[in-house]
């Protein structure tokens, strides 16, 4: 649980009044119970080994093996005896002998004595080998009770892990060893838990049970605690030895403060609150719990922000840590920082708080002045301003033809024709129509309405979707194919491109001067002119998308017709053009037939196909209900994403 849960079931139990609600029974659930974890391992980690050393008090069994070794004689030598069902070892040399009952140091006795009568001047060595198996019982409150089998050197602890310790009404601090009608100990979790103590972990014998008696009263610490959880009760236990148990407040506890939420004679509940101190002799009872909070929050720390090598925040000595001081904590001034600063801290007063400001000289502060290098106070802002005009710089790129292409810093207020005049100009070769500007800003903005349009189309086809209804096969196979159409649209509208192209009108620095087209530049603006070209590209609802060398005596007709004349499918009445400037033109004519020679384009542009230019011939969808908005979405794709300058792949 959580502390904004725990809060949250503190807050039920101390405003509630519903009864049914119970909010301090269902804390109480949640909290972890102090020790059940313990018995949540795998078994295998606390089997116990066979190969642990046997003490001198271990008591002898059926089943049980001796190893006996002899020197000293003719028939020196190993060999092992197991004990039998009537507690006899038959032994080389001395025949059976009795040795069930008696511990391992009493057998060694008695096989000295025995080989006595028969051998002198010999040694002889006994230990033991693998131990026998016995049953115990595991009842009362116990996860799984019932019969186990375990070594004979298991003790109370390994057969509670065997049978996966108390259950949930089961006692952690009262648990018997039952040997025939006496109980021979009383086991306390606790002691082993949480001292270490297994001075009353008593070895298991055959037939022994292990009475696990049901849970005592429980209490629940929570809060700032180190041990947080239920915490069982023992005889008369205080809110001091509670505390002790959960192993004390936390480092963050405040000790002026414990709420108390005890119950009365399961009749009424009550909180009321204490010091440590204060309620440490206080008897608990069951259902009772504590809740300890934290010291008070006051952070004594300021905030430095501007041209410093670490802006952040850190802690001050109100009063004594200094601005110069704050400066070196944030890794001094950058070459950026201007000497300028700003200082704001915030005041109490009657009619709320109160801001003032200061102005600060850094290289004064610094120097020690006490005017500037003032006492900070905590939550106070330090701003370090930044060198007026510093990154007015702007790094542009001018690439293709021209006489000095590369990157250049440009200045703020510099513009287009700057750019051209210090590249030293265009050669002869440059294509002043093909030209390609782009800008990031664009891109970015042309990202984002691309993402509009796809998810508008998305839109649009749930609400198909649902529209579709009860239609014929013929239609919802139509509605199938629209629908897989409109998919692999906007997934080409979601992976194109994007360049952020500028359409430019370029011409010599002077003659673009005072023209829309000289520009202030941008950071990371970009300027590549091409090489004239000689091709024009016909694509589209065409034979063959292909490129044709420039012929001022053809027409679009003509180029259409050269790339195999139109699909079917092709709208036959109106084409785009797009422009080696990346001007896009939508051509309309009155026939239907693209073998025509007359086009018409809007008013202020030409139909006249120059170098360069691309004639795309676009798909008409001829079923009205099912594909006028893919016919819509045509119009957006090229006018939209090729028309801003972005590349369709």
């Amino acid at each position: 649980m959580d502390q904004a849960e725990l809060d949250r079931y503190f807050d039920q139990a101390l405003n509630s009044t519903d009864q049914d609600l119970n909010p301090m029974g269902t804390l109480l659930r949640r909290l972890p119970r102090y020790g059940m974890s313990f018995f949540k391992q795998p078994l295998s980690t606390y089997a116990p080994l066979d190969s642990v050393p046997v003490t001198p008090g271990y008591l002898l069994g059926p089943d049980d093996e001796m190893l006996i070794t002899l020197w000293g004689m003719p028939d020196e030598g190993s060999f092992n005896v197991t004990i039998n069902r009537d507690g006899m070892a038959v032994i080389p040399h001395i025949g059976a002998v009795r040795l069930a009952g008696y511990s391992l140091e009493e057998a060694k006795r008695i096989l000295k004595a025995r080989f006595d009568q028969y051998f002198t001047d010999y040694q002889m060595n006994v230990s033991m080998g693998g131990l026998r198996s016995i049953t115990v019982y595991v009842t009362g409150d116990a996860k799984r009770p019932g019969a186990y089998t375990v070594s004979s050197f298991s003790t109370l602890v390994n057969a509670l892990l065997a049978s996966g310790g108390p259950s949930e009404s089961g006692s952690l601090r009262h648990i018997e060893l039952k040997r025939g009608s006496r109980t021979i100990q009383v086991f306390d979790m606790y002691d082993l838990l949480l001292k270490g103590d297994k001075s009353k972990d008593s070895r298991l014998l055959p037939g022994d049970v292990i009475f696990i008696a049901p849970v005592g009263p429980l209490v629940g610490v929570a809060g700032e605690i180190q041990r947080p959880g239920v915490y069982e009760l023992k005889g008369k236990t205080r809110v001091g030895d509670l505390l002790f148990l959960a192993g004390g407040g936390s480092a963050q506890a405040f000790k002026g403060r414990i709420q108390y939420y005890k119950i009365h004679g399961k009749a009424y509940r009550s909180v009321f609150e204490g010091s440590f101190d204060g309620l440490a002799e206080t008897l608990l009872a069951e259902g009772d719990v504590l809740r300890l909070f934290p010291v008070v929050d006051i952070l004594t720390t300021v905030r430095i922000d501007g041209s410093v090598g670490r802006p952040g925040v850190y802690g001050v000595d109100p009063g004594k840590t200094r601005v110069a001081d704050l400066l070196a904590q944030a890794g001094g001034l950058l070459p950026t920082a201007s000497d300028n600063a700003e200082l704001t801290r915030v005041l109490p007063s009657p009619q709320g708080p109160v801001n003032q400001r200061f102005s600060i000289s850094l290289r004064a502060a610094m120097e020690g002045d006490p005017q500037n290098n003032i006492p900070l106070e905590r939550n106070d802002h330090l701003l370090v301003q930044v060198i007026p005009e510093w990154g007015m710089q702007r790094l542009v790129r001018v690439e293709g033809e021209v006489l000095r292409p590369g990157s250049y810093a440009m200045l703020k207020g510099e513009r287009l024709s700057d750019l051209i005049t210090r590249a030293g100009g265009f050669t002869s070769r440059a294509s002043l129509k093909g030209a390609i500007f782009t800008r990031r800003s664009v891109a970015e903005e042309q990202r984002k309405a691309l993402n509009q349009t796809a998810d508008q189309m998305e839109r649009d086809m749930l609400e198909s979707q649902q529209n579709i209804g009860g239609s014929s096969d013929a239609a919802n196979a139509s509605y199938t194919a629209e629908q897989k159409r409109r998919k692999e649209l906007i997934d080409r509208l979601r992976n194109v491109d994007i360049m952020g192209r500028v359409i430019v009108k370029l011409d010599v620095p002077k003659a673009i001067m005072g023209t829309p087209w000289d520009f202030e530049l941008e950071d990371g603006d970009a300027l590549r002119v091409p090489e004239v070209p000689l091709t024009v590209n016909v694509m589209g609802a065409v034979y063959a998308s292909s490129a044709h060398i420039h012929n001022p005596s053809m027409g679009i007709s003509a180029y259409v017709n050269a790339a195999g004349g139109a699909l079917k499918s092709a709208h036959k009445r109106m084409l785009y053009l797009l422009k080696a400037d990346g001007t896009v033109i939508r051509l309309t004519r009155s026939t239907a037939m693209l073998s025509g020679k007359q086009w018409t384009a809007p008013r202020g542009f030409s139909s006249v196909v120059e170098p360069g230019d691309t004639i795309v011939v676009p798909v008409k969808y001829t079923d009205r209900q099912s594909f006028d908005s893919l016919k819509d979405t045509v119009d957006i794709i090229y006018k939209l994403a090729v028309g801003v300058g972005v590349l369709i792949k």
